[in-house]
């Protein structure tokens, strides 16, 4: 139907052989795994009084949209990340419920932030495939990162007054760092804190229809108020 899309995620290479003079060349082709993706609906509705719309009628509209924006964004961001199939996420698995358990690396002794060392990320960046044309980052809460990650740049020394006056930059061991507020800000249990990888090569993303927003005096004419409805069709699949 038109909610349901089908596209290929590849899963294997092209191979190149050595070839004699007149020999055939062996075939080889890119093996490919079909994805399914259904058109999942997100909405906020909004009311705002009609005297707010009279009265600062260019910084309400402002407000209302950049509030809906960052709520469409973390709706997406907690589906993406940390989904587990519940019915807020339209049945979405995230990133921390779909890992394999090889890929997984268990945070050191102690468990807390204060007692991982520079080889867990290591051992991290270890793991991953070397895909050709791979861009990895790190994804990580503003506070793994400042607590964590950032600590262990100013503990390794040669460190100087203006370097603690800049604070530690937003990369670890040669890769970006992107700050993911809806991920765990401190190390406890089983949590992940922290991924490594490429998502454009382990998420399949389908959008049928971007960030909409409507306005409609009418619904609430008895509250003289204005409604505000945003919505989003799209739908995630993560190996």
């Amino acid at each position: 139907g038109s909610d349901t899309l089908s596209v290929p995620r590849q899963l294997s290479d092209v191979i190149a052989y050595a070839v004699g003079e007149s020999d055939e060349i062996t075939a080889s082709d890119p093996t490919t795994s079909p994805v399914n993706l259904v058109a999942r609906k997100f909405g906020t509705m909004t009311r705002v009084p009609s005297e707010l719309n009279d009265d600062a009628v260019i910084s309400i509209a402002e407000m209302v949209a950049t509030s809906i924006a960052r709520a469409q964004a973390l709706r997406a961001d907690t589906a993406g990340f940390l989904g587990n199939g519940e019915a807020a996420n339209h049945g979405i698995q995230g990133l921390a419920n779909v890992l394999n358990a090889g890929s997984v690396v268990t945070a050191g002794v102690g468990n807390t932030m204060a007692t991982q060392t520079i080889a867990v990320f290591q051992e991290a960046v270890g793991k991953l495939p070397d895909f050709a044309g791979i861009n990895p980052v790190w994804f990580c809460h503003k506070a793994i990162w400042s607590n964590v990650l950032g600590r262990l740049q100013l503990a390794s020394g040669g460190n100087t007054t203006e370097n603690y006056g800049a604070g530690p930059v937003p990369a670890f061991l040669g890769y970006p760092v992107v700050f993911v507020n809806v991920m765990p800000k401190t190390i406890s249990g089983s949590s992940k804190f922290a991924h490594f990888g490429d998502l454009g090569l382990s998420a399949t993303l389908g959008v049928r229809r971007r960030l909409a927003i409507a306005a409609d005096a009418s619904r609430y004419f008895e509250l003289d108020q204005i409604a505000y409805r945003s919505t989003m069709r799209y739908d995630l699949s993560l190996i």
